[in-house]
């Protein structure tokens, strides 16, 4: 793909094609009765393959070949139809970031996450502001009867990423009003997944400042393995005195959904114990699966990324993934000058915010395959254009 086919506006024009569906995805007025997704990326998508050219067009019209025939063989409940519609959603959230990770610039994809993020967080003080002083309530979401804020977000949660992108963005720029501003509003959005992934990103980048990436990266598989090993739901007990939400969640995830709650484990069990009822452990029941499989799940099949790739093409699919993710590690390991760069930055927050979370479903995992391109473009396709 001929980047300088693209002059710096139409670039302009790709990116912001591609992160406004991510931005602008629902619309909830309360007072008017309004509560609609947008569904922008079926306008905005095609469009972009349009401008992308015949390589995009290929690119995207292979995938959804293939995908319909793996979906045609293991599908037993949907019509033709449904087996077309879903083929061509995959295909177009699969091709798309890739299309326009590898043709545009990583500083332009990175400073438009930045300025849409600052725009939402306005949105959220606006709306802030018609709740405190007129009642009004718009972009608001009501769960666990509190106003929690979310721009024009699907939920609160799916602002994990975006978000903990302007906080990095405002710490390496020392940006100490957007730091200050993006905490209170984190504050109202009021979602753990947005405060997990916070912590857990700046915990890492913070690590690996002062201790190095591997040494970061061993720390934390050894931390996995104590936490699963021997933490027990007694050893927690005092956080329910602090926040029973969290400690509700956390018993769940250490009994495997059988006490507490959290909807996304139990979503994660039932999903494997359908796999395994149905022996389809091996290559799942295809992407974009009928409702006749779905309809049991309170979340459906897109709790997290890794859950989404078991469902759709089970333990094939999911070794894929993982061995593109760990090769993309080896390769920042390798090229320890990339630390820190913007493609780490987004490689590193998108990972971990699809691992713990499925708000927005494939167009975060779409933000986050194109992530894992930048960093392929910046380690391996520029060794192999260099060779």
């Amino acid at each position: 793909m001929n980047k300088s086919l693209l002059t710096p506006k139409v670039e302009s024009l790709c990116v912001l094609l591609f992160l406004v569906p991510i931005f602008f995805c629902f619309i909830n007025v309360e007072q008017l009765g309004v509560h609609s997704l947008t569904y922008f990326q079926f306008l905005l998508f095609p469009l972009l393959i349009f401008i992308m050219g015949y390589k995009a067009s290929f690119l995207f019209f292979s995938t959804f070949i293939i995908v319909l025939i793996f979906n045609f063989l293991l599908e037993s409940c949907s019509n033709l139809v449904e087996l077309l519609f879903e083929s061509f959603k995959f295909a177009l959230y699969f091709s798309v970031p890739i299309v326009v990770a590898l043709k545009v610039k990583v500083d332009l994809f990175y400073n438009y996450t930045v300025k849409l993020m600052k725009w939402s967080l306005t949105i959220v003080a606006i709306s802030f502001l018609l709740r405190s002083l007129l009642g009004f309530s718009v972009f608001i979401n009501h769960g666990y009867l509190q106003d929690r804020y979310h721009a024009l977000f699907t939920e609160p949660s799916a602002m994990a990423i975006p978000l903990s992108v302007l906080i990095y963005d405002a710490f390496k720029s020392k940006n100490y009003k957007w730091i200050v501003f993006s905490l209170f509003a984190m504050f109202l959005i009021k979602s753990l997944i947005v405060f997990s992934v916070f912590l857990i990103t700046v915990s890492f980048f913070l690590m690996v400042r002062f201790f190095g990436f591997r040494a970061v990266s061993f720390a934390t598989l050894f931390i996995i393995f104590l936490s699963t090993s021997f933490i027990t739901v007694e050893s927690i007990s005092f956080i329910e005195g602090y926040n029973e939400r969290l400690y509700s969640g956390l018993v769940s995830i250490l009994t495997l959904g059988e006490n507490g709650y959290n909807p996304r484990m139990i979503t994660t069990m039932s999903v494997i114990n359908m796999l395994l009822d149905k022996g389809q452990l091996v290559l799942g029941f295809g992407f974009g699966v009928g409702e006749c499989h779905t309809q049991y799940l309170e979340w459906k099949y897109d709790s997290n990324i890794l859950m989404y790739f078991l469902f759709s093409s089970g333990l094939i699919g999911l070794f894929l993934y993982l061995s593109i993710i760990l090769t993309a590690f080896v390769m920042i390991n390798v090229k320890s000058k990339y630390v820190f760069s913007k493609e780490f930055a987004l490689f590193i927050i998108s990972f971990f915010g699809v691992l713990i979370n499925g708000a927005q479903g494939m167009l975060f995992i779409s933000f986050h395959i194109a992530a894992i391109i930048f960093i392929y473009k910046k380690t391996i396709f520029k060794r192999f254009e260099n060779d």
